[in-house]
């Protein structure tokens, strides 16, 4: 695959798309963070006793399990896909803002990102010597399009499920 310098062309390009998908993700994690607030009340719980994290894994894990809760079971499907969008879109994301762009691929017409990450501990067993790992992943600019059209739908559902979850009654 022939890939070329990066141009201020190829650069102007990406701000848009690249835009979309950081505004709508910030929106997405401060919406989960209002949902599950919402649905702590509703129970009568905390964040604290329901151990919600800083990292963002262990609180979507967190909301999966807790539509599964009586109280909350009539919207599990509803949030089930939802999660589903969330998780196809979050390793794009993560290389958009914890990578760099650093190639063009002219055939694709895409881009080149690359991130430099802390090695796995599977990865040090392997080789102790290593304590980062680099990755790439090759987006282009149609998918970062649908991509964006994506968040914005996940955005939307999140917003109606927050607003039916803080209209439920309390036991």
């Amino acid at each position: 695959m022939r890939t070329e310098k990066l141009m201020p062309a190829h650069l102007s390009r990406l701000y848009k798309p690249v835009g979309k998908i950081v505004i709508q993700w910030a929106l997405t994690d401060s919406t989960l963070h209002h949902l599950a607030f919402a649905m702590f009340k509703k129970q009568g719980t905390t964040p604290k006793v329901e151990k919600w994290e800083k990292m963002f894994g262990p609180r979507l894990r967190l909301l999966e399990t807790m539509f599964q809760r009586p109280m909350f079971m009539s919207f599990a499907n509803e949030a089930k896909e939802i999660f589903a969008d969330v998780r196809h879109v979050q390793d794009l994301r993560d290389y958009l803002v914890h990578g760099t762009a650093v190639r063009y691929v002219p055939e694709r017409d895409a881009i080149v990102f690359e991130r430099i990450d802390k090695a796995t501990k599977d990865e040090i067993r392997a080789n102790p010597e290593q304590t980062h790992t680099l990755s790439k992943l090759l987006v282009s600019f149609s998918e970062l399009a649908v991509a964006s059209d994506i968040c914005f739908d996940i955005n939307s559902k999140l917003l109606n499920l927050h607003a039916a979850v803080k209209s439920l009654k309390a036991p």
